[in-house]
């Protein structure tokens, strides 16, 4: 479930940076950046439970 519709503006230097990381490590930059955030403690949610926490319903 890949979602192009909200890009990150990186600075050039960082895509640059992050593109030579993911090909070091035989990743794309997606799956950096994915890795990235889960150790930051960003959680993946549903479409179900976005709306839920936009609204704030339980």
């Amino acid at each position: 479930m890949q979602n192009s519709s909200l890009p990150i503006n990186l600075p050039d230097d960082v895509r640059r940076g992050l593109d030579i990381a993911a090909g070091e490590a035989g990743k794309t930059p997606s799956e950096i950046v994915m890795e990235a955030l889960e150790q930051f403690g960003i959680e993946r949610l549903s479409e179900d439970q976005f709306q839920k926490r936009l609204t704030g319903s339980q």
